[in-house]
C-alpha cells in the first residue's frame, strides 16, 4: 500500500494558519514516542486499545509520581489530594488520541528528573563536589537528573525554559554571593537543552534557520516588520488600486481612542477566558459560568497571596516555573495537552500554599486553606464530570466513524497494490467533512 499524507491545515485560510516546512522551531523531533510504539506493536499490533491502556498506564504513573513528589513536602493527606488532581482535575480529553503520548511521556520524565535532582540536593553537602562519599553520589544523582531532562525533551521539547527557573531558583537561595550553586545545580539542564538543539540543528539543517524566522512571522506578524519577507504579511488591496477597476473602497473612519481600548479590552478578556478554560478546566460558555469562574478565580488568588505572604520569593519563583512550561501553548493557543506540564506546577502552589495556611495554626489562615482545599476538591470533581462526559462522547464518535468505514470497505473491493489517500485532520468539522461523500453521511 502507498500511502500519501498531508497537513488539512495547509490548506486553510487566511494565510497566517498555514504550516511551513520543517524547521528549527515548528519540525517535530520526538522520537521517544516512537520507541514506547516499537515496545508495544511486537505484543499487541494495531490494536487500538492496547495503545489506549498504554496512555492510560502512563497518566496513572505520573498522578502516582506527582504523589511522591509533593509527600517530600507536604504532609500525606495534602499529597493524597495533588495525585488525586492530577488524575482528575485537567482536561484528560486527548487520551484516546495515541499521538499525544508524548505529552504523558514529557511529563514523567520531568517528574523522574525532579526526583534525581532532590536527591542531588540531599547528597552534596554545602555545594562543595567530590569532597566525600556523599557527594559523589550528589553528581551522579545530578548527571542522572540532566540525561532525564534530555530524555523528557526528546519525549516534547515543553520544559526547554526550565533550566533558566532552576537557575534563577539556585541564584535566589544560594546561600552567599560567591557561592557555585547558581552555575553547578543547573549545569546539566544546560548541557541537555544545547544537546538538544544541536540535535534539531543536525536535524533539520542550519539551512532551515531561516525558515524557521518565516514561521515565526506566520505566527507573530508584527515580527515581519525586522526579521521576515515582505510577502508573509497579508495585504488586501482595495479596488481602487486594481487596474480596470470601477469600484472605489469607501474612506474608513478613524476609530476613536476609548473604541480602540473598549477592543483591546474584550480582545484580552477573551485570551484570558480561554486560557482559564485550559488551565483551570471552566467552561466559560453561559454567564452564569462566567460569573462563577472569575469568582473562583478571585477567591483563589486571594488566598494564594495570603498563604505565601511570608514566602513572596517562593511564589514568584513557583509562577516563574509556571510560565516557563506553557511552551508552546505562548505561540499556538492554550491547548490542555500542550500545558501537561503545567498542571504540576499549579497544583503544587495550590498544595503548598494550604500546607502553609494550616502550619500558622491561626484561625483565619485555617479559615483560607479550608477555602483553597475547597477550590481544590470542586476544581477536581468538575475535572471528572467533564472529562467522563468528554470521553466518553469521543468514543462514541470514533466507534461510529469506524462503523462506517467498515461498512465502506465491506462494499467495496480493492485490488491489492491499490492507491490511498488518506485525509486526518485534528479538526473534526474538516474531517467529517473530508468523509462524508465517501460515506454516505
Amino acid at each position: 500500500m502507498r500511502v500519501f499524507s498531508a497537513d488539512c491545515r495547509s490548506f486553510i485560510t487566511p494565510v497566517n494558519y498555514q504550516r511551513t516546512a520543517p524547521n528549527v522551531i515548528s519540525g517535530f523531533l520526538r522520537p521517544i514516542q516512537n520507541v514506547v510504539f516499537s515496545l508495544v506493536y511486537p505484543f499487541f499490533g494495531v490494536n487500538a486499545r492496547a495503545y489506549f491502556l498504554m496512555h492510560v498506564v502512563l497518566h496513572a504513573a505520573n498522578a502516582s509520581l506527582f504523589f511522591l513528589f509533593c509527600r517530600l513536602f507536604v504532609p500525606i493527606s495534602l499529597a493524597f489530594l495533588a495525585g488525586v488532581m492530577f488524575a482528575f482535575y485537567p482536561n484528560v480529553s486527548w487520551l484516546p488520541w495515541i499521538g499525544t503520548v508524548q505529552n504523558s511521556l514529557a511529563t514523567l520524565f520531568l517528574l523522574l528528573a525532579g526526583f534525581a535532582f532532590w536527591k542531588s540536593a540531599h547528597n552534596i553537602h554545602n555545594h562543595v563536589f567530590l569532597s566525600s562519599r556523599a557527594s559523589y553520589y550528589g553528581v551522579a544523582w545530578l548527571s542522572l537528573s540532566g540525561f532525564l531532562f534530555l530524555i523528557s525533551l526528546l519525549s516534547r521539547e515543553i520544559g526547554i525554559f526550565l533550566p533558566f527557573w532552576i537557575f534563577l531558583g539556585a541564584y535566589a537561595y544560594a546561600p552567599h554571593k560567591k557561592s557555585k550553586q547558581p552555575v553547578v545545580t543547573p549545569g546539566p539542564f544546560f548541557l541537555a537543552t544545547i544537546i538538544y538543539t544541536l540535535m534539531r540543528l543536525w536535524a533539520f539543517g542550519i539551512r532551515t534557520i531561516p525558515r524557521t524566522i518565516y514561521n515565526l512571522t506566520l505566527r507573530y506578524p508584527v515580527l515581519a516588520k525586522y526579521f521576515g519577507n515582505k510577502a508573509t504579511v497579508i495585504t488586501i488591496v482595495p479596488p481602487a488600486q486594481i487596474p480596470h477597476a470601477t469600484i472605489t473602497a469607501p474612506a474608513q473612519k478613524t476609530a476613536p481612542a476609548c473604541d480602540y481600548i473598549v477592543q483591546k479590552i474584550q480582545l484580552w478578556a477573551q485570551k484570558l477566558s480561554v486560557w482559564t478554560e485550559s488551565l483551570f478546566n471552566l467552561h466559560t460558555n453561559t454567564c452564569f459560568l462566567k460569573v462563577f469562574s472569575i469568582c473562583f478565580l478571585l477567591c483563589l488568588c486571594v488566598a494564594l497571596v495570603l498563604a505565601y505572604r511570608n514566602n513572596k520569593k517562593l511564589f514568584c519563583w513557583l509562577l516563574f516555573g509556571t510560565a516557563c512550561t506553557m511552551w508552546p501553548g505562548v505561540l499556538t493557543y492554550p491547548c490542555p495537552r500542550y500545558l501537561n506540564v503545567t498542571y504540576p506546577f499549579i497544583i503544587f502552589i495550590l498544595i503548598y500554599g494550604m500546607f502553609l495556611l494550616w502550619r500558622d495554626k491561626k484561625p483565619w489562615p485555617m479559615a483560607f486553606g479550608a477555602l483553597l482545599i475547597v477550590c481544590s476538591l470542586l476544581l477536581t470533581d468538575y475535572g471528572l464530570f467533564e472529562n467522563r462526559h468528554q470521553l466518553k462522547a469521543s468514543a462514541q464518535s470514533t466507534w461510529g466513524t469506524k462503523e462506517r468505514f467498515d461498512a465502506f470497505f465491506a462494499a467495496h473491493t480493492f485490488e491489492p497494490d491499490a492507491n490511498f489517500v488518506l485525509l486526518s485532520s485534528p479538526l473534526s468539522q474538516i474531517y467529517r467533512a473530508f468523509f462524508r461523500p465517501i460515506l454516505g453521511t
